[in-house]
């Protein structure tokens, strides 16, 4: 299992973001998604996905992305889950067109608790992504490597 995010269409927007899932959120929160379809024609026409690299079933797609990893997402009454092995980047990535299809759209990082619009997620993924490899760089100094003088 990787990490999950979940893709919910709210009744009313949360700002600013990020901001923390509010107590009382619940069913009443948000709009349904009754037909899966407008997303994955969005993603059918999309060039953001290579010929053959979707494999749509039902409710349910898996991306197998530029990264060698995969995005399986499937439509749920209440949202859109993204189990996600590749990089953030692609959740982003799939974000932008699901917002394209359905703009009351907010991303929920479950695990931290956190709501998400594009611009703070995208803060978030690249905050991630510097802070893993500021710890992959102290940890090699602590095992004896030299830091990398990035030329």
């Amino acid at each position: 299992m990787g990490y999950d995010f979940i893709l919910f269409r709210l009744r009313r927007p949360l700002a600013p973001c990020p901001a923390r899932i509010p107590p009382d959120f619940g069913a009443d929160s948000v709009l349904p998604i009754d037909d899966p379809t407008p997303m994955h024609d969005a993603v059918r026409a999309s060039p953001l996905f290579d010929p053959g690299s979707v494999d749509f079933d039902g409710t349910r797609f898996v991306w197998r992305t530029p990264d060698g990893g995969t995005l399986d997402v499937d439509a749920i009454a209440q949202g859109v889950n993204i189990d996600t092995h590749a990089h953030w980047d692609h959740v982003a990535e799939l974000f932008d067109v699901v917002l394209a299809v359905w703009p009351e759209t907010a991303l929920f990082d479950l695990q931290r608790a956190l709501v998400h619009d594009p611009a703070s997620f995208r803060a978030f993924v690249e905050r991630a992504y510097r802070e893993a490899a500021e710890r992959a760089a102290a940890k090699g100094v602590q095992d004896g490597q030299e830091p990398s003088s990035g030329a």
